[in-house]
């Protein structure tokens, strides 16, 4: 894909070079000299010196052709703008990130394919962090954070071991790591003491499940 990016802070740059070590077409549009100067041999794509609300700079950069545009200014007025210009040219994917979480529903209501907000970002990993143990790790959440899908090791109390996965009705077990094997969830598979298990739960629920599957 045909990749914009926007700024050239730390979290750009090292967003760019993931997706450029994943063979994207990745061209970088930064505004300081300088710093455009200095990431030419940090980054293996296009770098772009200009104001990027100037849509002359993102014809330049290639905008009419981007697959996407990933805008990570420090400045939201910036990228509130640069989101615009990207949503007239039609590009399919925009995704910005919100340096205030209180203008998130700004670039919401303007239809951004996706927003990033830092700080919500920072307490929401921070949290997560706080809620786990030694037994569990958070791999994803879904619906809004509604659900969690987390991987749990189960010990020899946990109420889990030796019923078949269809009987746990409070949360669904997707997958089972036993003996270094990965196991697709079966509803006939029977648990067994040592296995590791990978679930959807709701969040709400998540303390109650935990104690039952991880009991000491």
């Amino acid at each position: 894909m045909k990749i914009i990016l926007v700024g050239a802070n730390e979290s750009i740059k090292s967003i760019a070079n993931m997706l450029s070590s994943e063979k994207h077409n990745i061209t970088i549009v930064e505004q300081a000299t300088e710093t455009a100067k200095k990431i030419e041999s940090e980054i293996d794509g296009t770098i772009i010196c200009g104001d990027a609300t100037d849509i002359a700079i993102l014809r330049d950069a290639g905008i009419n052709e981007a697959d996407v545009i990933i805008i990570g200014t420090k400045d939201d007025k910036t990228n509130l703008m640069v989101a615009e210009i990207a949503k007239e040219t039609k590009v399919s994917k925009i995704i910005s990130i919100v340096n205030s979480s209180r203008n998130e529903e700004i670039f919401t209501k303007l239809g951004i394919y996706r927003v990033v907000s830092f700080v919500d970002t920072i307490v929401k990993q921070i949290k997560d962090i706080l809620s786990q143990d030694g037994n569990q790790r958070l791999i994803a959440h879904l619906g809004d954070g509604n659900i969690q899908i987390i991987e749990c090791k189960l010990s020899p109390k946990s109420n889990a071991i030796g019923k078949s996965i269809s009987k746990h009705k409070e949360f669904l077990i997707i997958a089972v790591y036993r003996d270094g094997a990965f196991i697709l969830a079966n509803p006939k598979e029977i648990v067994k003491e040592g296995d590791v298990v990978v679930l959807a739960v709701e969040s709400a629920k998540i303390d109650k499940i935990n104690k039952q599957l991880t009991l000491l």
